[in-house]
């Protein structure tokens, strides 16, 4: 659960993030898009775990925007780091104990 709590506060930052400094227009749309999709699926892995592995692909693919679209480097280092947070956390399997272990 607590990988999960961090998929969905590092989507909702890189949700906000996409709208608190400027941006070329590809890559604010990737920023956006890619936080709510992350934040929307790291909610609802808290269900269903198996889902965290659609985290790991929106993850992977903000970080390769960020080195393929052009934008300004504090953009593109937020959006690595996030990236590269999500798509590690994502890879977490649930506890073994937990009710709702994939």
């Amino acid at each position: 659960m607590p990988a999960r709590l961090l998929s969905l506060y590092a989507g909702l930052w890189l949700l906000a993030s996409a709208f608190c400094w400027p941006h070329a227009p590809g890559p604010r749309a990737v920023t956006w898009v890619a936080g709510l999709l992350i934040a929307a699926v790291a909610a609802a892995a808290t269900q269903r775990p198996r889902l965290r592995y659609l985290n790991a692909l929106a993850a992977l693919v903000v970080i390769v925007t960020a080195f393929a679209l052009r934008d300004n480097d504090a953009t593109r280092f937020n959006n690595l780091v996030v990236g590269l947070s999500v798509f590690f956390a994502a890879l977490l399997a649930p506890l073994p104990g937990s009710a709702r272990a994939a």
